[in-house]
């Protein structure tokens, strides 16, 4: 593909995201919804490790998705403090003592998909305590926040171009499909709860 192609790609990623921040950030402050505290702060540590492994491994524009990313999880993160679900458990540490184990197969082996793998499974356990929370009360997300992210997940792999390379596809690939399902589980639990 070519370069200005995955540049705006890349480009579109880390707007949309952002663009899928503010009503997220709205809904914060309304008290409507409510990160679950440990998934943020836990996302907010593995995104730290994905952009830097993507990084190593050579990618380039599909960087806008991680900086979206960042932005967008670091500020929820500091946001769940105050007006956040959860609490961390021993299942939490457990979570970021795995991540960390990714970084030491990352530093020893030279291998950034170690790492991104490592990174996925975490970041899956962490987000199931969202998705869990969300089937029980799916009004304490923002629907449009979740779109936006799962547009953005699209951009940010159509920004790759390198799409034989596992190492730059894994988390792409892991943030367009965990988002668009999160978007599906909100829409069926809103239906199904409304037809009560």
């Amino acid at each position: 593909m070519e370069q200005y192609l995955l540049a705006l790609f890349g480009i579109a990623s880390a707007v949309v995201n952002t663009i899928g921040l503010v009503p997220y950030l709205r809904d914060i402050f309304r008290h409507k919804t409510k990160p679950e505290r440990a998934t943020w702060w836990i996302w907010l540590t593995l995104n730290l490790i994905a952009f830097f492994a993507q990084l190593a491994a050579g990618a380039t524009w599909s960087l806008g998705l991680m900086a979206g990313q960042l932005l967008a999880v670091g500020l929820i993160a500091i946001l769940s403090l105050r007006y956040g679900y959860g609490h961390f458990h021993r299942k939490h540490y457990l979570s970021l003592a795995f991540a960390a184990v990714g970084i030491v197969l990352w530093r020893l082996t030279k291998d950034p998909l170690a790492a991104l793998i490592v990174v996925v499974i975490v970041d899956f356990v962490a987000f199931y305590l969202t998705i869990t929370k969300t089937w029980r009360a799916p009004d304490t997300e923002t629907l449009s926040a979740w779109i936006f992210a799962s547009i953005a997940g699209l951009c940010g792999l159509l920004a790759v171009g390198d799409y034989g390379d596992v190492t730059k596809m894994i988390y792409p690939v892991y943030i367009f499909i965990g988002n668009t399902f999160l978007v599906w589980v909100i829409l069926a639990r809103r239906k199904a709860l409304d037809n009560k």
